[in-house]
Formats: structure tokens, C-alpha cells, sequence
């Protein structure tokens, strides 16, 4: 997907639909997909929800690229009627064999055991917040009752407030 970011660059709601969709020129994505499945890797592509007004092509898109799930971004939750995009977005993604992880605020709920696709959600104070070792120890024990969490590493960042052998703990404990 798209990124925006550097010098000059417009906000997401500020694109056309055709630049959340579209591939970046320098990137030959259906080659990356191909030479990583060769290696028996499955890829995930993160997917800006301003991208999802309509989850069927793009879904069947990546399925034709041979992509194993995506990663939703930019979700917040918490109305029924996002409770109810998130529901479609899960059924279209099983429909192409997708498996779909939610990420940002997205509170658990149980899907992942309606819908066998859905492998994760994130539903926590990330790691882009920067929290403290003692806030990331207590997750185990407190968010990952309620099911599995997506936990974005920072490895190397000059705000982390935990050291990097901290961060690829994180990796495996989570």
C-alpha cells in the first residue's frame, strides 16, 4: 500500500482512493510476494482502512498475488457500525483465504473464534505510545486473557523508554 510520510506528503484523508490502492512504482510487489513465497514465507500487506470503501477487489487482488493475510490499520473502534465493518472485512478476507489481523483500537471480542482467519487483534496502548517496561510486562498477564494481541516492536528508537533486548522480548513473550 501507499505510505505517506517525508517532504511534501498529504495526509491520508487528503488522497484519491486510486493512491491508498495503488502500488509504489519502485516496488514490484507481486516479485517480493513470489520470491518470498519460493522461500516458504508467507507475506502479510498492512492496509490503511481508507483503503477498504470496498474489501472484494482489493482482497481478490492480493489472493492473485498469492498474499497470505493483511494487517488493518487505522481502525478505531468502539461504534457498532465500525464493530460491523470489522465483521464484513473478516467474512470478505475468509472468503479470498485471507488471514486478517486488526490492529490500532480494536477491542477483543471474540471474533477470532467466529472467524478462523481473524489471527490477531491489537487492542492495546502500542508500542508507537512508547510505555514503559512495567506496562509492556503486565500485558501478558492482563490483555492476553482476552485473546491474541498485535504488538508493534520499535527497535532502536531514540523515545523507547525500554532497551532493545527489551523490545525483541516482546517479539517472543507476545
Amino acid at each position: 500500500m501507499r505510505r505517506t510520510g517525508g517532504k511534501g506528503a498529504r495526509p491520508p484523508h487528503e488522497l484519491a482512493a486510486h493512491e491508498l490502492t495503488g502500488p509504489r512504482a519502485a516496488i514490484d510487489l507481486p516479485s517480493v510476494i513470489s520470491y518470498a513465497t519460493s522461500k516458504g514465507i508467507g507475506v502479510f500487506l498492512y492496509v490503511n482502512r481508507l483503503a477498504l470503501t470496498d474489501a472484494d477487489p482489493l482482497f481478490a487482488l492480493y489472493k492473485s498475488w498469492g498474499v497470505q493475510g493483511v494487517k488493518l490499520g487505522f481502525i478505531n473502534d468502539g461504534t457498532q457500525a465500525m464493530t460491523n465493518r470489522i465483521t464484513d472485512w473478516a467474512k470478505a478476507a475468509a472468503e479470498y483465504e485471507l488471514l486478517i489481523d486488526m490492529h490500532d483500537d480494536v477491542r477483543p471480542f471474540g471474533h477470532e473464534r467466529t472467524f478462523p482467519n481473524y489471527v490477531s487483534l491489537e487492542g492495546v496502548r502500542g508500542n508507537e505510545q512508547f510505555p514503559t517496561a512495567t506496562h509492556n510486562v503486565t500485558l501478558p498477564f492482563a490483555r492476553n486473557i482476552g485473546g491474541p494481541m498485535d504488538c508493534t516492536i520499535c527497535y532502536g528508537q531514540s523515545r523507547n523508554r525500554t532497551t532493545n533486548a527489551h523490545q525483541m522480548a516482546m517479539a517472543a513473550v507476545y
